[in-house]
């Protein structure tokens, strides 16, 4: 059992990274052939850095079930420029000034240029997933749709549900990745199991995400404080009066509640491979988020 795991968690790990590379050329490829050089500077600004996690997962998922690269690849590219570009619009709303290391887009470029790039972004990522098939251009724009509407009840409705607005702004992102991972295989049987894997996995980031904060973010916009006020809310600590034993013992609770849950919903899958490879996804996804900043949590 262990020898098999440190094998899917060797292949996962040199999977991500290769495709992680794969995904960097091909963006450059896209922004020095598609995009007009009079604006080139500024989708670059917004496309370069990131994880490519979404994108990288999109290819591991269809090499795992022998899909065709070419599609994968035009997937993975179009999920990372809609994620690249729908942080840059958060950074407006949130009036964020840094993202990835340098200025945000509106702070280099101001805010009108960075929403009109936008909206060239947004048409072409659409038009890369139109060979996987009418179901993958659906994907695509309905994600766009649901993650503005998370940004809506996030930023302007005060007592919006947590679970709904996190499933709406991060879980759906993560939905599109292994819908088009399944999709550039031709496995459309496979949509509605990954749809729910990409959601779990999704809500377990930003659970993740949002206990980090919790303990290390002092100052708090607005927004921000709003965001995590509904996460404490929603784990049951009163904000304010922060207790991090008991924040890291309910949140551990919360993440095995979810792990199981993902397993449970891996083990429906037909492929054994795929689901030896998606049940250490989590775990890997789990350390390498909180080992950033020096955190762990007992897990099974």
């Amino acid at each position: 059992m262990q020898t098999l795991l440190t094998e899917s968690l060797t292949y996962l790990e040199t999977s991500l990274e290769r495709y992680k590379q794969e995904i960097e050329k091909n963006i450059q490829r896209f922004i020095e052939t598609e995009i007009d050089s009079r604006f080139r500077e500024e989708v670059k600004h917004i496309l370069e850095g990131g994880k490519r996690l979404r994108g990288a997962t999109i290819m591991m998922i269809s090499e795992l079930l022998n899909g065709d690269k070419d599609k994968a690849m035009r997937a993975a590219t179009a999920i990372e420029i809609v994620h690249s570009s729908s942080l840059a619009i958060d950074d407006i709303i949130d009036m964020d000034t840094k993202r990835r290391g340098k200025d945000a887009a509106w702070v280099a470029f101001g805010v009108g240029k960075t929403i009109l790039v936008t909206n060239v972004l947004i048409p072409k990522a659409v038009e890369m997933v139109i060979p996987l098939g009418e179901k993958a251009v659906k994907e695509v724009l309905s994600t766009w749709s649901d993650v503005s509407r998370g940004e809506i009840l996030d930023s302007y409705q005060e007592d919006a549900d947590y679970i709904e607005v996190i499933e709406l702004k991060t879980s759906r992102m993560y939905e599109l990745a292994f819908v088009l991972g399944a999709l550039s295989a031709g496995e459309e049987r496979l949509l509605d199991t990954m749809k729910t894997i990409g959601r779990e996995i999704g809500t377990l980031y930003q659970v993740l995400d949002d206990f980090i904060d919790t303990i290390f973010v002092k100052s708090k916009g607005e927004k921000e404080r709003l965001s995590l006020e509904r996460f404490n809310k929603w784990i049951g600590i009163e904000t304010g009066n922060i207790d991090k034993d008991e924040l890291v013992s309910k949140v551990r609770v919360i993440v095995n509640q979810y792990l199981r849950k993902l397993d449970s919903s891996i083990q429906k899958l037909p492929f054994k491979k795929l689901r030896d490879i998606l049940s250490v996804l989590p775990y890997y996804m789990i350390q390498k988020q909180l080992s950033e900043f020096g955190l762990n949590l007992p897990l099974p």
